[in-house]
């Protein structure tokens, strides 16, 4: 991508397999963004539609890797990845957390970028409950390695995901869930960004929250036909998906699409709804634009891009709640 047109550039690096279903996804959806796909499986690498593929040669087995030993990457390979994630407004980092090989190319890709001052938002894939030591042991150092090495952190549960599903459902359904709502992370952060409307949320207040935090949440919500517009605002804060209570965001961007006029009455019962959840005190920024829909059903859509307070995180060990949970 360019950004001849004034438009912010996102890119995307995705890592192992969940990496790679996830910028397939992000493609098929026909969001426009680079993507750099990296495995240690050339299974995995032929079949990745990424703009860019990266395959890192082992000798190892899987259980043998380190981060140490994935670290010393060739000269072209470390090239190939700050190339990559130069020159952009903002990189995602997506992976699953228990896998030997997201756990290892995390270590790599943190101590390969590191100090070359690029703004990074995480996005971790927590896998399905297991008492599986070593999944375990890769869920804990993966989150707290992301979660050190970027700008902000998402994680999504794939177990939590479960209660939007009868309980006979295959786990593929999940999967394939929780990769829309990866997707919808990034087409929701790329909307707000680059949306023109009445009132237009500038991308240095979408850096600020992603800077300025430890965790982060990024959803939506849409009411359709005679729903109130309160419950699109609803909806985008309270998905079970969200690990941490909304109580403890600090900031929030709420970017609000209508098909049609919003009166200054629509446009308040949002911000009250959303207030009423998440606090009184917290700092918001309102934006609208017009969104178009195929049929005149009236649709009103609510994404929200929101930061917890990195001081509760810390001092409530909400990162080995959500580690543990």
């Amino acid at each position: 991508m360019n950004n001849s047109n004034n438009k912010n550039v996102f890119k995307v690096i995705g890592i192992g397999g969940t990496g790679r279903r996830i910028i397939n996804n992000i493609i098929d959806n026909n969001i426009e963004i680079d993507s750099l796909f990296i495995d240690t499986d050339l299974r995995d690498i032929e079949l990745s539609n990424a703009t860019e593929k990266l395959y890192i040669h082992t000798n190892k087995e899987l259980n043998e890797l380190t981060g140490l030993e994935l670290s010393l990457l060739s000269l072209d390979d470390k090239k190939q990845i700050v190339n990559f994630s130069k020159n952009c407004d903002l990189v995602f980092i997506v992976c699953n957390s228990s896998g030997n090989t997201s756990t290892s190319l995390v270590s790599a890709i943190k101590e390969i970028l590191k100090g070359e001052n690029i703004l990074t938002l995480g996005i971790c894939i927590k896998d399905f409950y297991s008492t599986d030591s070593n999944k375990i042991n890769n869920t804990k150092k993966c989150i707290k390695e992301l979660y050190d090495f970027t700008n902000s952190l998402i994680v999504i549960s794939n177990e939590k995901a479960l209660s939007y599903f009868n309980v006979d459902e295959p786990n593929i359904e999940v999967i394939n869930y929780v990769n829309d709502v990866v997707s919808s992370i990034v087409a929701v952060i790329d909307e707000v960004a680059n949306s023109k409307g009445l009132i237009n949320v500038d991308f240095n207040d979408i850096k600020l929250i992603i800077k300025n935090s430890g965790l982060s949440m990024v959803s939506e919500g849409i009411s359709i036909g005679d729903e109130k517009p309160s419950e699109a605002a609803k909806k985008a804060v309270t998905s079970p998906l969200v690990e941490i209570s909304v109580r403890n965001i600090k900031s929030a961007i709420i970017q609000i699409s209508s098909s049609i006029d919003l009166s200054m009455d629509d446009v308040y019962d949002i911000v009250n709804e959303i207030r009423n959840q998440i606090g009184e005190d917290v700092d918001i920024i309102i934006g609208t634009s017009f969104c178009g829909t195929d049929d005149n059903m009236k649709k009103i859509k609510v994404n929200v891009i929101a930061s917890f307070d990195e001081e509760c995180v810390e001092n409530s060990n909400l990162l080995d709640y959500i580690i543990n949970n």
